[in-house]
């Protein structure tokens, strides 16, 4: 029994330490203050010393090339409505930003990398954490916060795209663009991936990870990526697969709690294996594609 009440009473003084420090950290914050707000717009350009490449030529069918990566462009962005899509030639990383840099901070670094390659990193964030915005700016600043990044990256230098979206909305689109790889982690919100121009190079990889939110990837084929591997939960996905391919291909899809939607060519050979489903459903539709040359 006084085992039993030593027990209790540990339990109850953690309970009430936990109560003491939640208060304490409400009442420092509020002490501090709301952020204060500098909304302002905002144009920069950064310049790159990559050899830009010819004016693209449509490959041959089993000629896409994957040469070295020249640039590789790393994302972090959140908390926003972000478009990365095609500038002009010649151009370097362009970044045309409205937010509000009292609260939130956006960063651009540029270094060489590990393989001779120029390294681009683009960091959209909030300074403060979410409670404190909570409590000293309220739930209707924070869910209604205008920040829009368009992020414009150069269509004749070789590139690989990777890094993060998560709490906001974003457009990549990606058509035309020289990418000899993709790796993106998209989460928490609605988001768009596309390829709507081929790809005049090709990718060995194309990674998509996907949750929590509604998204869209969208003329996959035209990404020319060798092997895909699509991956999300909680939500709703729609994965177009359809495109100009050059050169065969695989692509890995698995999505857990939701719902995925996979389009495929039918203008191509296509194998397709099902791996199965739990505690769901599948519906399959094929039709016949007709007198589709071997080759």
């Amino acid at each position: 029994m006084k085992h039993f009440k030593r027990i209790l009473l540990g339990c109850l003084g953690l309970f009430l330490l936990a109560v003491v420090a939640i208060v304490a950290t409400v009442g420092i914050m509020l002490s501090l203050g709301p952020p204060e707000q500098h909304p302002e717009e905002s144009t920069s350009n950064q310049a790159l010393d990559t050899p830009r490449l010819p004016p693209a030529a449509d490959p041959a069918p089993g000629e896409v090339s994957i040469p070295p990566v020249s640039l590789v462009v790393k994302l972090d962005l959140s908390e926003g409505q972000f478009r990365v899509k095609p500038g002009q030639p010649g151009e370097g990383i362009r970044i045309d930003a409205k937010y509000d840099s009292g609260v939130y901070a956006l960063e651009q670094e540029h270094q060489p990398g590990a393989n001779g390659e120029e390294v681009v990193t683009i960091r959209f964030y909030s300074k403060y954490s979410i409670l404190r915005r909570l409590l000293t700016l309220g739930p209707d600043a924070v869910e209604e916060a205008e920040n829009r990044i368009d992020i414009y990256l150069p269509p004749d230098i070789p590139m690989k795209l990777q890094g993060s979206v998560s709490m906001g909305e974003s457009d990549l689109d990606l058509s035309g663009l020289p990418m000899t790889g993709l790796d993106m982690s998209l989460t928490a919100g609605e988001h768009r991936v596309s390829f709507d121009d081929p790809n005049p190079l090709g990718m060995e990889e194309l990674r998509l990870y996907l949750s929590k939110g509604e998204f869209r990837a969208l003329g996959l084929g035209n990404a020319h990526f060798r092997t895909a591997d699509i991956q999300g939960s909680m939500g709703e996905a729609t994965v177009d697969l359809t495109g100009d391919y050059y050169a065969d291909a695989s692509a890995v899809t698995r999505f857990r709690m939701g719902e995925m939607r996979v389009s495929v060519p039918d203008d191509i050979h296509v194998n397709i294996h099902d791996t199965g489903v739990f505690l769901g459903g599948l519906n399959k539709r094929v039709r016949d594609s007709g007198d589709i040359p071997e080759d």
